[in-house]
């Protein structure tokens, strides 16, 4: 699964990125100023992908979901698949989930 985590570098944020990470998802997290605490981040998380934007914006908007827009892989939809048959998704019924990483 692919998260993205806004001001996900420092502080409470990484804390965020790193327990997500370690529940198995993707994480894109993001900075504005602080380069060497996303770099030192995305070192130590192989799962991490760090993008410099201000979601406040629409041009970080835009910065922070382009990684998203990608051709999907079976990994993809195995993630999906695997959580619609686990005990969080119990109570979805009658619904379309689009897995389009945002194409």
């Amino acid at each position: 699964m692919i998260t993205i985590v806004t001001g996900g570098t420092r502080g409470i944020g990484a804390g965020i990125t790193r327990a997500l990470v370690a529940d198995g998802h993707v994480v894109i997290a993001s900075y504005v100023r602080d380069h060497s605490a996303a770099a030192a981040l995305a070192d130590e998380l192989e799962a991490v992908r760090v993008v410099q934007a201000d979601a406040t914006t629409a041009e970080g908007l835009d910065a922070l979901f382009r990684p998203l827009r990608r051709a999907g892989e079976p990994a993809d939809i195995a993630g999906v698949v695997t959580w619609l048959f686990g005990p969080e998704a119990s109570y979805i019924t009658a619904t379309t989930i689009r897995v389009t990483g945002g194409m």
